[in-house]
């Protein structure tokens, strides 16, 4: 398989929850690629397993793949070989794409704005220091560039991160029709984030 441009996403099975991070291809010879990932916090393990997402003939696809290198600087290097073929992920749940460089913002119940550090069509990670329990409901206005989208969200999870802040799982709910805005932002911002992945790939 040949990929051409940065068209892809890599995901790691050792994450909580599913999270895509963006990946900028360095080299590839025949199933053997290297790629750049900026948002990987802990370098992956030979013979670790990990997941590629990518376009194929217009339809958003996953493939298997298996660690054979990592690097531990900044961007890490990920050299990994392909398994199997690839098979569809367009029935997928929503899986959560890693934003931690993209100009991507959140105020929570009227505070300054913090980095969201992952996004979905649903939902909404980011770390901040107030403190909020699982099941509140929280207003939110999210920054996209200079965009600025607002409604209610619901604290999925809470994660401790150190004694003051926290990283929140926050998912879009219903309110009155007061959310839908956010709702359609979301799956705006998804597509955006994909469209970079919407160039030719080729399979050889």
């Amino acid at each position: 398989m040949s990929h051409r441009g940065n068209n892809f996403f890599l995901r790691t099975a050792r994450e909580s929850e599913e999270v895509l991070h963006s990946a900028s291809l360095l080299s590839v010879k025949d199933q053997i690629m290297t790629v750049a990932v900026d948002d990987l916090e802990d370098p992956l393990e030979p013979n670790e397993g990990i997941l590629i997402y990518f376009y194929l003939q217009g339809q958003f696809v996953l493939q298997a793949a298996s660690v054979d290198a990592t690097s531990g600087r900044e961007p890490k290097h990920v050299t990994f070989h392909t398994l199997g073929e690839p098979i569809s992920a367009e029935n997928r749940k929503h899986a959560r794409i890693s934003t931690a460089n993209v100009d991507l913002s959140i105020s929570l119940a009227d505070s300054e704005f913090f980095q969201v550090i992952d996004v979905s069509k649903a939902g909404i990670g980011v770390i901040a220091p107030m403190t909020f329990n699982q099941g509140q409901n929280v207003c939110v206005c999210l920054r996209y560039h200079r965009d600025e989208f607002f409604g209610m969200t619901s604290v999925r999870n809470v994660i401790a991160i150190n004694d003051r802040h926290y990283r929140y799982g926050l998912k879009c709910v219903d309110a009155a029709g007061a959310t839908e805005g956010l709702v359609q932002a979301l799956e705006f911002i998804v597509s955006d984030l994909h469209s970079d992945l919407r160039q030719p790939t080729e399979a050889a």
